[in-house]
Formats: structure tokens, C-alpha cells, sequence
């Protein structure tokens, strides 16, 4: 099989993302969970530098 066409298969997998409502389940492709996992770090990230600030202009 040529190459373009195995990883143009490997792009087009989707994979099941359970949620934490039993009954939603998404299927997402690996790009997909890639921007769904930069989107929580940078949430996690600002909520960081929030309460760092908070901290410091309350001290």
C-alpha cells in the first residue's frame, strides 16, 4: 500500500471519547483529540496564572 494512503487512513480513525455523561460518547480523530487536549491545557494554564495572580494583589 502506498504511503499517502496509509496515513491518510491512519488520519481519517476516528476514536471514542467517553465523556462524564454515561450516555455521550464522542468520536473525534486524532487531530481532533490533539485540539481538544491544547484547548485544556491552555484552560488549565490561564486558571493557573488567575489564582497566581489573585495570590499575588492579595498578598
Amino acid at each position: 500500500m502506498p504511503f499517502a494512503v496509509v496515513a491518510l487512513k491512519k488520519s481519517c480513525r476516528a476514536m471514542l471519547l467517553e465523556t462524564p455523561v454515561p450516555q455521550v460518547s464522542l468520536a473525534v480523530s486524532p487531530n481532533e483529540l490533539k485540539a481538544i487536549n491544547d484547548l485544556i491545557e491552555g484552560t488549565i494554564f490561564q486558571l493557573n496564572i488567575d489564582n497566581f495572580l489573585s495570590d499575588i494583589c492579595n498578598n
